[in-house]
């Protein structure tokens, strides 16, 4: 089946924020089948690729998904799968400043969702 990865790049990156993968994979298929099929599209190093499916990280011997389907998009009824490109660097310092716990994020950076 062909559906979309879609590859988020980190800002200090520069160029565009995303990347738009065609790969032919099933629901059973690994994580790391993914990870090479994008890494190999985009140059991205495959050791700096991260799957997660409905917030958690899956390791790349696990399946895409644990169910006989993918979810899809509610609007459009594609499949796309979401991998996120990490910064070593910028995650060094987030980690060094977790630990300090000296941060401060701006209130106008965050977003509250009512409750329904």
């Amino acid at each position: 089946m062909k559906v979309t990865a879609v590859t988020h790049h980190p800002l200090s990156r520069g160029g565009p924020r995303c990347s738009l993968t065609q790969v032919d994979v099933v629901p059973t298929d690994t994580v790391r089948k993914v990870k090479e099929a994008v890494s190999i599209a985009t140059g991205v190093d495959i050791a700096l690729l991260t799957f997660c499916s409905k917030g958690v990280v899956r390791e790349d011997d696990q399946p895409l998904t644990d169910s006989d389907e993918f979810e899809k998009h509610p609007k459009s009824g594609e499949v796309f799968l979401h991998l996120r490109e990490e910064d070593p660097d910028v995650n060094a310092k987030v980690e060094e400043l977790l630990a300090s716990q000296s941060f401060i994020i701006p209130l106008d950076q965050v977003k509250v969702k009512q409750a329904a």
